[in-house]
């Protein structure tokens, strides 16, 4: 049986979302977001934690179609595989643009360290 392995996990404010690609099988992708929003509420209220899962995707582009329904560049990454890095920063401007959102500084910085790579220095 393939396994599975994290390369894109994000959170936000009451939850966080994480995008897998399965490892020695077909390399098929999966996203699996969670909203801790109900465990705040009165257990009477709440019905725990809901949770989503796309099922299996088959590209990468479909995966990152799917991962776009959140915006994510928005959200604090906490873990971007290396292997994706770049993949992943590359994306970072269409789902920007597409959401009407301004790249910004400290966002370009915060997905840079993410990636493992070194933000530009300015030249002078």
């Amino acid at each position: 049986m393939p396994s599975v392995k994290a390369i894109l996990s994000i959170a936000g404010e009451g939850g966080g979302m994480t995008l897998y690609q399965e490892e020695g099988g077909q390399g098929r992708f999966r996203v699996v977001s969670s909203d801790q929003t109900m465990t705040f509420l009165e257990e009477a209220e709440a019905g725990g934690p809901s949770r989503s899962d796309s099922g299996w995707l088959v590209t990468w582009e479909e995966a990152l179609e799917r991962f776009e329904r959140w915006p994510w560049p928005m959200l604090v990454p906490r873990h971007v595989d290396p292997e994706f890095a770049d993949r992943v920063l590359a994306a970072i401007p269409g789902v920007l643009k597409r959401k009407g959102v301004p790249e910004g500084r400290y966002r370009q910085e915060r997905w840079l360290k993410a990636c493992g790579k070194a933000a530009e220095e300015p030249t002078q």
